[in-house]
């Protein structure tokens, strides 16, 4: 049985190791991507003042015709930052980073960044969806799920026995070549095998979300509102909506915000309650129509029920962003340890091949 789980262990390695090395390569590097893209662009940052976000929004739009706003949400690394989306006339997007009085601060079209900013957003879009979109999201989520199979098959097999744990978990003076690759192997595995657990498993629950809360009936269901008569009916701004929003949370933070849409004529702002696990993006929504202000429907992060909330953990336990600073550290070194495993892995098999193509 040990020798057929070896087999599987290392075969399904292999087959899927390049696709495992992208993901926690960029992996390690999204842990902390809103900091390192935001310290790339100079300029200030300030508190939202949802007026001067208006006026902003208003000169955008006049100035670039063709251009509309979609969303906004803050750009998660540098408190007081935030990132506006214009869709073009072909569908394209573009974003404008400002500060919370509307300054930009960076202007991206929708050919991309080509400098560093560029390749930390590109690798984020192929660590979530391997630029496929929703099948690029379900392929990554069956791959975690092999990924965490093969996790259980290589512990089981690691498992070390009576008092051997201090020298598997630290196997320093072993000697070259295979048994080497081995035992660096087998300690990386076992180091990280608890955190990676928690990693991948969460990492497949939100490549199924969707499917997931279709068949949990999590999704919160929007408000239907007859489209506003725009001959007849004054239209309020995306500031005024936030005000709303923040007046039914006190003391929340703004988290981002989808501009209304011809069948969806209002609002619906994010905003991160202070006993929400997440960090920057909460899951608390307020839908505030577009005609006159009045609030329509609220989604309660704090009130939803177990199925919906067991959903909402999933992104800050695969972040590590529920504990703080410390467990995105934990999350960024269990990275880094299963890249030293998939690259110890990788060595150890061709090691143990060498020998065979010499007598060849």
């Amino acid at each position: 049985m040990t020798a057929g789980l070896r087999k599987i262990h290392r075969y399904v390695g292999l087959a899927l190791l390049a696709l495992w090395l992208v993901q926690a390569v960029t992996g390690v590097l999204m842990v902390f991507h809103w900091e390192f893209e935001d310290a790339l662009v100079a300029g200030s940052a300030a508190p939202l003042y949802p007026r001067a976000l208006d006026a902003r929004l208003a000169a955008l739009t006049s100035e670039e015709h063709g251009r509309r706003v979609t969303s906004i949400y803050p750009t998660g690394g540098t408190s007081g930052r935030f990132d506006v989306f214009l869709e073009t006339e072909r569908g394209e997007t573009d974003v404008a980073r400002i500060d919370g009085v509307g300054t930009v601060l960076a202007r991206w079209t929708s050919a991309g960044d080509p400098g560093l900013g560029g390749l930390i957003r590109a690798a984020t879009v192929l660590h979530q969806s391997l630029f496929a979109g929703d099948g690029g999201r379900l392929l990554l989520g069956f791959s975690g799920i092999i990924l965490l199979s093969n996790i259980i098959i290589g512990v089981r097999l690691a498992w070390p026995r009576g008092r051997q744990w201090a020298h598997a978990m630290w196997p320093v003076g072993r000697a070259n070549g295979a048994a080497r690759w081995y035992a660096w192997h087998r300690a990386a595995g076992l180091w990280l095998c608890m955190p990676v657990f928690l990693m991948v498993g969460t990492g497949i629950l939100l490549a199924f979300n969707d499917p997931l809360e279709n068949w949990l009936h999590a999704a919160f269901v929007p408000p239907t509102v007859a489209a506003p008569d725009p001959a007849s009916t004054a239209t309020i701004g995306a500031g005024q909506a936030i005000e709303v929003a923040l007046a039914r949370f006190p003391g929340a933070e703004f988290s981002g915000l989808r501009m209304p849409q011809k069948q969806q004529p209002w609002y619906r702002v994010r905003v991160r309650q202070t006993a929400e696990p997440r960090r920057i993006f909460g899951t608390t929504a307020v839908y505030v129509s577009a005609a006159d202000g009045r609030l329509l429907a609220v989604e309660d992060a704090l009130a939803a029920p177990f199925a919906r909330s067991a959903l909402d953990w999933a992104y800050p336990i695969h972040t590590g962003e529920f504990t703080g600073p410390a467990g995105r550290l934990v999350v960024f070194t269990a990275g880094v340890l299963l890249i030293i495993s998939i690259g110890c892995g990788s060595a150890l098999w061709w090691s143990r091949r060498r020998p065979a193509r010499v007598r060849a």
